[in-house]
């Protein structure tokens, strides 16, 4: 595309090998799903715990309903239009009753699992949700224009982007968590399939109608709505390109490096996140999730048995959901550079109706 300067990098072009580990770790990482050893003795004893405590959760008063213990994050239950925890370790855990909140049209939940952005339906008002200590706290922020009908956290949760649908403009939210202030206003040629901000909201990357923009400025074009996802404290970005089954690292706003191609297993990607200094491409296509070192390197493929739809951070270093929906197994995956494990978490066993939380 027009602009661009292309360079063969990581992982290109480099068709998946095979296994040459050592036997015994490779019988190990075989398999998608497993147990560790401490899930199944010591681990067991939480898990049991749990799943004999959450009919009983379902029976108090929905007042006296605080999430205690270990939380490996909250998700969204599109369904019921709720905020749901994922209680416990990985390996041994399970879903949490739907928290109360405010009816919401829009949410993104910080890749740090300390707060989320929503847009309450109706008024279109944006509120921060605090997921401090086990506990939901809705702050209204009176001073952000309500309606924007898309959002976007940056890779730390510090800066957000909102698109506002009639005026056009993107408008970036800077000093998140603690201090939100709206910071620049950018004006788009159209209205985004993808959208992503920089750590310190000095950056946005856009993708509409099959270009990439950075800001206002074409970089070439780009396949439908593709994965965007900056480096944490960072200009660069990753790109998934959707058309061409290729990631690449986008450097400022004019040079690329190739990391990935269908060689490596990219197949219809469906997301990207960096995690200090690799990147992670979800594949809808083929079930997988490639792991890239951006300084150098062949993909590793981790394998889920599962429909993957995502990447959405939760607790502790590099965990992530792959799925979306709490009627089936929910997967997640432990992207330790050691040795990624895929774990699963059982299908929605919680009461249906939300429960509200005692305030401190």
């Amino acid at each position: 595309g027009p602009g661009w300067q292309e360079e063969r990098g990581v992982g290109a072009g480099a068709p998946p090998g095979p296994d040459t580990r050592p036997d015994a770790d490779h019988r190990q990482r075989r398999s998608s799903i497993h147990l560790s050893a401490a899930a199944l003795t010591g681990d067991i004893t939480m898990r049991s715990a749990l799943l004999l405590l959450l009919p009983l959760l379902g029976a108090l008063p929905a007042q006296d309903l605080p999430v205690e213990g270990p939380i490996l994050g909250y998700a969204w239950d599109a369904a019921a239009s709720r905020l749901r925890p994922i209680l416990g370790i990985p390996g041994s855990s399970l879903l949490g009753p739907p928290v109360a909140t405010d009816d919401l049209a829009l949410i993104e939940i910080s890749p740090r699992q300390d707060y989320a952005l929503g847009v309450t339906a109706g008024s279109g008002a944006v509120v921060l949700l605090g997921l401090a200590g086990g506990r939901v706290s809705a702050h209204p922020l009176v001073d952000v224009p309500p309606g924007p009908i898309r959002l976007a956290l940056s890779p730390t949760g510090r800066a957000a982007a909102l698109y506002y649908k009639d005026s056009g403009e993107v408008r970036t939210l800077t000093g998140l968590p603690q201090a939100p202030t709206l910071a620049a206003r950018l004006e788009l040629p159209g209205t985004p399939d993808a959208l992503a901000v920089s750590d310190a909201g000095d950056a946005v990357l856009v993708a509409a109608a099959g270009r990439l923009y950075a800001g206002s400025r074409f970089l070439g074009p780009i396949g439908p709505n593709p994965p965007l996802a900056f480096l944490e404290n960072s200009t660069d970005a990753v790109v998934a390109d959707p058309a061409r089954n290729e990631v690449f690292l986008l450097r400022g706003e004019a040079e690329r490096l190739i990391l990935a191609g269908e060689r490596d297993g990219i197949s219809e990607p469906v997301a990207v996140a960096a995690a200090g200094r690799r990147a992670l491409v979800a594949n809808a296509g083929s079930r997988t999730v490639a792991i890239l070192n951006l300084d150098g390197g062949p993909a590793v493929l981790v394998h889920c048995p599962c429909e993957v739809t995502g990447l959405q951070r939760l607790r502790g270093d590099a965990l992530f959901r792959l799925t979306d929906s709490f009627h089936v197994t929910t997967y997640l995956l432990e992207a330790d550079p050691a040795g990624p494990r895929t774990w699963f978490v059982p299908p929605d066993a919680a009461p249906s109706r939300p429960t509200r939380q005692r305030s401190r």
